[in-house]
């Protein structure tokens, strides 16, 4: 009977320790659980931010993209406008020159 005696000990023992690893691993997977949900969360936030930037990123482009169409509009409006003077003042060159060539003409007659 003594050796039965001891047994029930080391079996209440045993059986503590048993309950105690199960407890640990409860509480490691619950700290397991909490910090995937936390990672989550920041990878949310992350992607959330990451679209964000991006709409900006686009928004900036198109209104670039605006800026340069605008831009290239004024550019030929300008190139018209200088285009023009070149040839109004190209006429006026040439009409100077007529006009002295007959002064020239009218001067030797």
């Amino acid at each position: 009977a003594g050796n039965r005696e001891g047994e029930l000990p080391r079996q209440a023992e045993a059986s503590r320790a048993a309950l105690l690893a199960e407890k640990a691993r409860q509480v490691a997977q619950n700290l397991a659980e909490k910090i995937k949900e936390r990672q989550e969360k920041e990878w949310a936030k992350a992607r959330m931010f990451e679209t964000a930037n991006e709409e900006t990123l686009l928004q900036r482009v198109s209104v670039v993209e605006w800026q340069d169409g605008v831009n290239s509009k004024l550019l030929q409006h300008f190139k018209g406008e200088v285009d023009q003077m070149k040839k109004d003042l190209a006429e006026m060159t040439s009409e100077r020159d007529t006009t002295q060539v007959e002064q020239l003409t009218d001067l030797e007659s």
